[in-house]
């Protein structure tokens, strides 16, 4: 409840994983508007894609990818870094 809290708060919108199809669907739709998709990729099990990155070739998720390639969206890969120091420093706090 406090996750769908927070979504509701900053307009975000949940696409569920399930059934695949209709999220496929529902996050091609998303792109084709121009909406930002975030896509926790640690999630996915099948990393069945090589990628280029930084001038080497990595493996990936299938189903992000996928959806890139499908939509011409940009795929962004990104990771957070939990640091205790940040997180309470007062110019970061909203």
């Amino acid at each position: 409840r406090l996750m769908d809290k927070y979504r509701a708060r900053l307009r975000l919108k949940l696409i569920s994983a399930r059934p695949r199809k209709l999220a496929a669907r529902q996050i091609l739709n998303a792109l084709r508007e121009n909406d930002v998709v975030l896509i926790v990729a640690d999630q996915f099990k099948s990393f069945g894609v090589e990628v280029e990155y930084f001038d080497l070739s990595l493996p990936a998720p299938r189903d992000p990818v996928t959806l890139a390639l499908r939509s011409g969206a940009a795929l962004l890969p990104m990771f957070m870094v939990h640091n205790p120091e940040v997180c309470f420093d007062p110019i970061y706090r909203t």
